[in-house]
């Protein structure tokens, strides 16, 4: 798409004319692609698009991830820094997120994927910033500090089209902490709507494109597929439900679970009771599987994962070649089936729903939660809208995805953030508690030991 943009002046998937224009991805990482591309064309000479596949020219357009990393750093530490006012605890958050946290799945680089074409870290470094923006907006009620939020929460949705949805539950959401809060409420509501509007002006043209060219007024076209694998996993068996949870946990909790559940590795393979949930290379199926998704034969594959595919592939192939955008017709095909299919049994979509939470969330989720929960209880409220974005994007994710571990890159920096402020309430907490137990036993000045009785 990046190199259409280049070659073509269109963002668009075709490799031969007519090169009609796409919505298959969101516009901000083909932009940047694009950038990089254009970067190198200029001090390396033009080159065709076969060598930004593969090889140095590829490498060198993924090297647009360390603009993201230090927009991301700086990010945390700034967030760190409101809430705490602490430069030291600033640079500790920075430093967290580039470790492995006990157990927990990484949030440094070898989670953000920066040796891939993904859009993880821009997402994660988006809203980070715009999270940060907002708490800042929300202690000065400044109108042009809720401005620079929306707009910035609008790049997060041109990055992750998830985050529009997320986006409206997060006005609802502060409108609620508006009113607890009841300081300011009228400057308040109106710094809300500021916000509202700016996010508005990011996205509406994008989505205008969308509509005026493909027919269909919204961010991106692959939500289908997500949410037909979401749905089908709701069809898990009662021994798949189980098994999930030694399927979906933590690479280094894998083995207690599986030992503890009576799972293993031979359980994943054909024949095994947890095949359907194994999507990996590493299964005996894997090519068979394959080759029933590109078959378009939902029938033949194995794993929920290759038999959503399959359908997808099955209704490409129903559809009118000659239809003004086919890919967007089969991905409300998608959609409506996946929505028809979570209607008919609510209660089931919501009971797989902590399952997903734990494969793709089993750090950020912990950590949001007691964040909003601490902000509730203390009245912090700055701390939950720190933590109420990220929170409504894993809360999204859980509901209508597949949720694989790299989803969650996006809200983990935030839960790092949220982690430390936390982690300081708490020390505060105990140094103060143990001061006052201090005091409490320190002897007055001038008084007299009491004395002991006399034996008898």
């Amino acid at each position: 798409m990046a190199l259409n943009l280049r070659d073509q002046g269109v963002i668009s998937l075709d490799e031969k004319a007519p090169y009609a224009p796409s919505m298959y991805r969101e516009p901000i990482p083909v932009l940047t692609t694009a950038v990089a591309i254009g970067l190198i064309d200029t001090f390396l000479g033009r080159e065709s698009a076969d060598h930004y596949v593969s090889g140095a020219r590829a490498r060198l357009v993924k090297h647009q991830d360390l603009f993201w990393m230090a927009l991301l750093c700086v990010s945390v530490f700034c967030a760190t820094y409101l809430l705490t006012s602490s430069r030291l605890l600033g640079f500790l958050s920075v430093g967290l997120m580039h470790i492995d946290i006990g157990p927990f799945a990484s949030t440094g680089p070898r989670g953000f994927g920066l040796d891939s074409m993904m859009s993880d870290v821009a997402a994660a470094a988006m809203l980070t910033a715009a999270t940060a923006l907002l708490v800042a907006a929300w202690r000065n009620r400044r109108i042009s500090a809720f401005v620079s939020a929306g707009l910035a929460f609008g790049l997060v949705a041109l990055i992750k089209a998830a985050f529009l949805y997320v986006f409206v539950g997060l006005l609802v959401a502060l409108l609620c902490l508006a009113l607890l809060g009841r300081s300011d409420l009228r400057r308040g509501i109106a710094g809300i709507g500021a916000l509202a509007v700016a996010f508005a002006v990011a996205v509406v043209p994008w989505m205008a494109r969308n509509y005026f060219t493909l027919g269909d007024f919204q961010l991106s076209e692959r939500g289908g597929i997500v949410l037909l694998v979401r749905a089908m996993k709701n069809e898990m068996t009662a021994d798949e439900y189980k098994g999930a949870w030694y399927v979906w946990a933590p690479e280094r909790l894998r083995p207690m679970i599986g030992a503890g559940l009576e799972f293993s590795e031979r359980d994943l393979q054909r024949g095994g009771r947890l095949q359907r949930l194994n999507r990996t290379a590493q299964a005996d199926f894997h090519d068979d599987d394959v080759a029933a998704e590109l078959a378009g034969a939902p029938e033949k594959a194995i794993s929920f994962y290759r038999k959503a595919r399959a359908e997808r592939v099955k209704l490409a192939r129903l559809a009118e070649p000659d239809a003004a955008s086919p890919t967007t017709n089969v991905e409300a095909a998608l959609t409506e089936r996946a929505l028809t299919m979570i209607a008919e049994n609510p209660a089931r979509h919501l009971a797989t729903t902590p399952l997903f939470l734990w494969r793709g969330a089993f750090f950020a989720f912990p950590m949001l939660t007691m964040a909003l929960l601490y902000a509730l209880w203390r009245r912090e409220f700055a701390l939950g809208v720190l933590a109420l974005p990220a929170f409504g994007l894993v809360l999204f994710y859980a509901l209508f995805s597949h949720f694989i571990g790299r989803y969650s890159v996006p809200a983990s920096p935030v839960a790092v953030a949220c982690l430390v402020v936390l982690g300081k309430s708490a020390v505060e907490a105990l140094r103060g508690a143990l001061w006052v137990r201090a005091i409490s036993w320190r002897p007055i000045a001038g008084a007299q030991p009491p004395r002991r009785r006399a034996s008898g």
